[in-house]
């Protein structure tokens, strides 16, 4: 974490309009003339199935280059809810585990119980 090949949080994105939310980098190998492509993207575009899509259309030799549809299936959430079970789900959207994570991010972790 922290490499010049990485983008930066989705924060530090959204604090400065400058900051590429997109990095492609190519790094020299010194065995055999080969070379190292490192593409990252910033979760503030992406998601890891949309990153996946786009590395395999990059260097696939079998997949041709096909525009990504920015559409959340409507059946998504019930897909959701039936993947991770009812009472999980409930648990991840309540009140009071959202609460401790925005209080988790607002501290960057350093929060304690007294």
């Amino acid at each position: 974490s922290g490499s010049c090949a990485e983008v930066k949080t989705g924060m530090a994105c959204l604090r400065d309009a400058m900051e590429p939310l997109v990095r492609v980098t190519v790094q020299p190998l010194f065995e055999n003339s080969k070379f190292a492509v490192i593409v990252s993207i910033s979760h503030i575009i992406a998601d890891g199935y949309t990153y996946h899509k786009i590395i395999e259309m990059l260097f696939s030799r079998h997949h041709n280059i096909r525009p990504l549809r920015p559409q959340r299936l409507r059946c998504f959430d019930s897909w959701r809810v039936d993947a991770v079970g009812r009472a999980a789900y409930e648990f991840a959207f309540s009140p009071a585990y959202i609460l401790n994570c925005l209080g988790s991010k607002i501290s960057k972790g350093k929060s304690r119980c007294r």
